[in-house]
This record gives C-alpha cells, structure tokens and sequence, in this order.
C-alpha cells in the first residue's frame, strides 16, 4: 500500500539501486560487471513469468523452522517453491480469463494485517520497517498480495463447481458409522524362525544389481579466495575468465559468513564466478563444477548387504506363513496364534493398526465374507475374522462434517488436475541450483 499511496517516492529505490551499482563499477570494468550479473535471476519461470529469487527468500520464511534440520530442508524448499508455482500458474489463468483485483483490494488486505498494526490501526512505518527487514520493497510485496488474490479467485471459481451426490454421502456415512466385532491375529517376526547365511555369491550378485545404492553422494565443488585487497580480487577475477585457477583457495564449509553461504547457492556451470563483500573483506567465489560419485567398495558395505538379505529372506517367510494363516481361517481351522477379541471396532481404530487398501476397506464394509487379509502391519501382518458388522446413527453435526470433508477431498483433487494442467500449458522450467534443492 505504502508503494501504491506514494508511487512519487520511486526515486529513492533508484537512487539506492544505483548506489549500488557504482560500487560495482568502482571495483571492476564494466564487462566484468556484465558478466558477473549473467546468468538467471529467476529461482523458476512460468511461461514468461519470473519467480524471483526476492519472492523465494520470502516465501522461505514460512518454513524457517524445517529449514534449520538438513532432513527436512529440502523438502520444505519444495514446498516452498512449489506453492510460488501453483500461485503463478493461477494468476497467469486469472489473468487469462479478464479477471483483475483493483488496488483497493490489495489495500485492503495490507490494511487489516495484524502485522503491519499500532494500537490496532495500520502504520504505514511499521509497513515499510517491516518489509525492508525481509528485503522487500511496497511494490513487491503488493504485487504478491495480488498475485495471492487473483490465483485465491480462481481457487474459489473451482470450489462453487463442486458439490456431493447424495449417493456418495450415503456411502461415505457407512465407512463412519461401521463397528466391527471380531478377532484380530497379528502375525510378528518372532512367529518365523529363519536359518540362513548369505553366500559369497548372493552378497556380490546383490551389490552388482543394486549398484546404486552404494554410490557416494556427488559433490559439488566451489572455490572460496578470502582477500582484502580489492586490486587483488581484480587480478584473481580476470585469471578466472581466462581459465587460470590462483593459488591459495580453499574449498566451501559450513563455517563460511551466512551471505557466503547464500551467494554460493547461486552458482552454477553458466555462473561460475561471484564476488561476495563482508566487512572489511572480499570473497572471490569459483564454481570448479561436480565430482564424479564413485561407488562404496563392497568389502565396506558387505555387512549392511547380509543384514538387507537376512531381513529380505525373514520378510519372505513372515508373509507365508501369514497367507498360511489365512488360508487355514478360511478353512475353519486351528492356528498357533492367539487371536485379540474385539467388540466395536471403527474402520479408524483398524486402520491405525493395519494398513488396509481402499479396496479392502470397502470390502470390510460392504463385503460378506468373514475372514479378510493378511493386511501389513508395523510389526508384520494382520488378519481380520469379522462376527458380525453393525452401523451406528450418525448426528446430525457428524453429517455435516463428513459432506464438508468430502467436498473439500473432491475440491482438492479437482484443484491438483487444474494446476497440473496449468504447468503443462504455461510450461515450467526451475533454477534448481538457485533454489538449493
């Protein structure tokens, strides 16, 4: 809002960004400043569309928290990005269609943000500290909000397109209500006893089949010249170009000031060199490119390849003798198994202990037979002896949820399809170096 109530304030962004720029032609010529601005400022395009690297960091902010574990950092700089795809593949349909949301509406939205309030009314300062700190300008900022409304629109033209026939809630009404009795044999891995040794032969042909298991993980190689001389930056800049590698680097770590770090994310084999300023030093950065991945030498992973053998073979036999089982249930006869004896049990409650398909659950609910499985289990398997089904009156307010969960189940499947189709038909090409995943 801030930059649309006071677009004649434009001239400050200029005046910033050419400050500095001139501190890049003061350090180096102006080719070397061409080439070290080349290579792509977009974490992704869609169509002609730019997703910019500023859009990213922010939408990264979401997930600050899965970024700080390296087991999830990757999965939430997907998530990020993809929800910026889905967005824009939205605002490009909105766009398409005619529609538009008037600055009027994007003010309002910033003006009831609880983030950008004093004393429970907007603040137009703490509007402008609060998007400079996450490095955003007005503009920016009102353009996503935008974009946000526009693709929310289309989301919401598709949402009055849905609706539950009365079928599909009657049918949606027995999974809930349903309540078993029966028995439940759960078959564990102590059930089997498996006497085997892998073989020299069975360990090595398991290894040359599954080669890629063991490969090392690929690595990619970036050169860092901490240096303080800005002369010297030139000189190692202009060795560079030319192919010429100085002496004296020393390989990325971890322990690198955070803009390093960030900088390096940006690398790749079209933008190989980058020129990072932290205080009082320079760091020269230099892409070298990716180190082949070898494979670990089976003498080293010739335990962990037993072991997977051993588990393989005891999986085996757990799942025949369960299918034992079953058979001989089906048949009215003894087993070894103590059963558990339940008397209501909802399709919620089994499914948290046995992982039933959807095709199975439909048999559970509609089926006549009495015995059902063998279904896997975290420990092993399971097999259902069904005595006897009954279905419970739902409430009228159990009702109402059920209709609503499947309207919004059938609304976001149909929202998944439209935006697949969307990214086909606009296209979608990802900087995944930029976006560090």
């Amino acid at each position: 809002m801030f930059g649309l109530i006071q677009k004649h304030k434009r001239i400050a962004v200029i005046i910033v960004t050419l400050a500095s720029l001139s501190f890049l032609f003061w350090m180096f010529s102006v080719s070397d400043v061409k080439q070290m601005l080349t290579g792509n400022p977009c974490v992704a395009t869609v169509g002609d569309e730019c997703i910019t690297l500023r859009e990213y960091r922010f939408e990264l902010l979401k997930y600050s928290n899965f970024l700080q574990d390296e087991r999830t950092e990757k999965l939430a700089r997907r998530v990020a990005l993809n929800s910026l795809i889905t967005k824009e593949v939205l605002y490009l349909k909105a766009k398409e269609l005619g529609w538009y949301v008037s600055d009027e509406e994007v003010v309002e939205v910033i003006k009831n943000d609880e983030n950008f309030k004093e004393k429970g009314k907007f603040s137009v300062e703490k509007y402008r500290e609060t998007l400079n700190r996450f490095g955003l300008t007005p503009a920016e900022y009102e353009e996503i909000v935008r974009k946000s409304l526009m693709a929310q629109r289309v989301l919401n033209f598709l949402r009055e397109g849905v609706y539950v026939l009365p079928d599909e809630l009657d049918i949606q009404k027995r999974f809930y209500s349903l309540r078993v009795e029966g028995k439940l044999y759960l078959i564990k891995p102590s059930d089997v006893k498996v006497d085997y040794e892998p073989s020299e032969e069975e360990i090595k042909e398991y290894y040359e089949k599954n080669k890629e298991k063991f490969k090392e993980e690929e690595k990619e190689v970036v050169y860092v010249w901490s240096l303080k001389d800005k002369e010297k930056v030139k000189e190692y800049y202009e060795n560079l170009k030319k192919g010429s590698i100085p002496s004296g680097y020393t390989e990325f770590n971890e322990n690198l000031p955070p803009k390093v770090k960030e900088a390096v994310k940006e690398l790749n084999q079209e933008n190989r060199i980058k020129v990072v300023r932290v205080g009082e030093n320079y760091y020269l950065l230099y892409y070298k490119g990716k180190e082949n991945a070898g494979y670990k030498p089976l003498e080293e992973v010739k335990e962990e390849i037993k072991k997977e053998l051993v588990a393989k073979k005891q999986r085996e036999k757990l799942k025949e003798f369960a299918q034992e089982v079953f058979k001989n249930l089906k048949e009215g006869k003894e087993v070894g198994v103590k059963p558990l004896a339940f008397s209501s049990a909802s399709l919620e409650e089994i499914q948290r202990i046995l992982m039933v398909e959807q095709k199975d659950l439909l048999n559970l609910v509609f089926g006549k037979e009495k015995v059902y499985g063998p279904y896997p289990s975290l420990a092993g398997y399971g097999i259902l002896v069904v005595k006897n089904r009954k279905f419970e009156e739902l409430k009228p307010e159990q009702v109402k949820e059920i209709e609503r969960e499947l309207k919004d189940n059938k609304f976001n499947d149909l929202a998944g399809l439209f935006v697949e189709k969307l990214i086909k038909e606009y296209g979608v090409k990802v900087n995944e170096q930029l976006a560090g995943i």
